[in-house]
């Protein structure tokens, strides 16, 4: 079920008291595990310490202060499109002190990237695209590619929706496609971290650039 993001609206008092956990799947209760399963995904991907992680649709850092914690300071770049998410999510750097290991967070808009500096090595979408509509997808994948450079791994959870067709004319393809529990890590059974059934999460999928991008002029994207 896709859920409308844009019509949460929270205020100071509902951001300190946590008000912000009811409106992710698994609330509170499983606020934690499921941050940590985020990770420790990426982490079963290839995710090194030294990586630069962008996090679309990084809500209120409920996976990125596990990032935060794991990558070298200013590893972690986080994005989303609701301002309340991203005054939790600023909130929590300063009460956790994780603002010390230089992360950013800051609100996006039509997914549009050229505002962000650099490149990433790895891009995660985790539970973001299946609560978007068709626009919103294809303005996604068309734009993407600005923060990409050839190593780039953009990985896309909750992928039901997905049709490789949507990559016409994006410049990027298909790496891999993970369509089934069995074919994670069993670190990774998705009912020890809170979620139940893997229902919509699968398929998990990965895209790289098919070609540097023109703009960028030269063979490694810098």
């Amino acid at each position: 079920m896709r859920r409308d993001y844009s019509k949460i609206h929270l205020d100071a008092m509902q951001i300190a008291a946590g008000d912000y956990k009811n409106h992710l799947g698994g609330k509170a209760n499983a606020w934690r595990r499921r941050g940590e399963f985020q990770l420790e995904l990426l982490k079963s991907l290839g995710l090194r310490t030294q990586d630069r992680l962008l996090d679309v649709g990084c809500g209120p850092i409920r996976g990125g202060v596990h990032f935060i914690r794991h990558l070298e300071v200013g590893g972690y770049v986080g994005v989303d499109f609701n301002p309340s998410f991203v005054a939790a999510a600023n909130g929590i750097l300063e009460e956790t002190g994780l603002s010390s290991r230089a992360p950013s967070v800051s609100i996006i808009e039509d997914f549009d990237f050229t505002h962000i500096e650099g490149t990433f090595d790895w891009i995660l979408c985790f539970s973001v695209l299946n609560h978007c509509i068709e626009d919103d997808r294809r303005k996604f994948f068309e734009r993407i590619r600005h923060v990409m450079h050839v190593d780039s791994r953009l990985v896309v959870t909750h992928g039901g929706w997905f049709d490789a067709a949507r990559l016409d004319g994006t410049g990027l393809a298909l790496q891999r496609r993970i369509g089934g529990e069995s074919e994670l890590s069993p670190r990774l059974a998705f009912a020890d971290w809170g979620f139940g059934e893997a229902g919509d999460r699968l398929p998990i999928l990965e895209f790289a650039l098919k070609y540097p991008p023109r703009e960028r002029g030269t063979v490694n994207g810098a």
